[in-house]
């Protein structure tokens, strides 16, 4: 193994005995430990719930940082009752900042007469993502946690995610989307006051080209509540 990383930890997980997963830390140059959970999916599944792991996402950015705010989801080959299709690609991936986490330090000088040091660039962001471990058509899941430099000038907030995905879909058919069909949505902070917007895109997509064929945004104003 190279020399800038090495396993800190590695377990299995099982459930009623029987071993479901493996948990593994890396720890590397930068200090990082990027912990990556590999949860086999049952053999039928190609789909997971899009809600329970944006509420699994909020869990473990807390495991983070305990004042941990959302900046944004985003959840690509939505299915109209709210999972993601593996099959088809799906991935969900959510973002998180703590206001706490210092940002990056003023560059410092290596030695009299050389170039400044490099420092890192922005402030830190939690990156929370759950893909298909081994490409589109595999029965694993992965569910892994880094940090990773970003803009500091971002919007976030503690707030709930107030509208489960299913129930966005409902308020874009509503608005004309067609069915059936995949849908890419996004969640994000519009507003200082910490209201949020989906916004809910239906793409046609050929060998060589995308050609959106729907498009709303749906206010994140249900009165459901979906992660924190």
């Amino acid at each position: 193994m190279a020399g800038d990383e090495q396993p800190t930890r590695a377990s299995w997980l099982t459930r009623n005995g029987r071993v479901v997963g493996v948990v593994a830390g890396l720890l590397v140059a930068s200090g990082v430990i990027v912990w990556l959970v590999v949860r086999k999916l049952p053999q039928e599944a190609t789909a997971f719930d899009a809600d329970e792991y944006i509420a699994k996402a909020w869990s473990a950015a807390r495991d983070e940082a305990a004042d941990a705010e959302l900046i944004s989801v985003s959840v690509r080959m939505l299915t109209v009752d709210g999972r993601v299709d593996t099959d088809h690609g799906g991935r969900l991936e959510a973002r998180f900042r703590s206001p706490s986490a210092p940002g990056a330090a003023p560059a410092e000088p290596a030695i009299l007469g050389a170039n400044t040091k490099p420092s890192p660039a922005g402030c830190p962001v939690i990156a929370v993502d759950a893909y298909p471990y081994e490409g589109r058509r595999a029965r694993r899941l992965s569910f892994g946690t880094t940090t990773k430099a970003g803009s500091c000038d971002v919007r976030s907030s503690r707030a709930e995610v107030r509208c489960k995905v299913a129930e966005v879909w409902q308020r874009a058919i509503a608005k004309g989307a067609p069915q059936p069909a995949l849908a890419d949505v996004e969640l994000v902070q519009t507003a200082a006051d910490g209201a949020r917007e989906w916004r809910f895109t239906i793409t046609e997509r050929g060998e060589h080209y995308e050609k959106t064929v729907f498009s709303a945004v749906i206010p994140d104003d249900c009165r459901s509540s979906s992660g924190s």
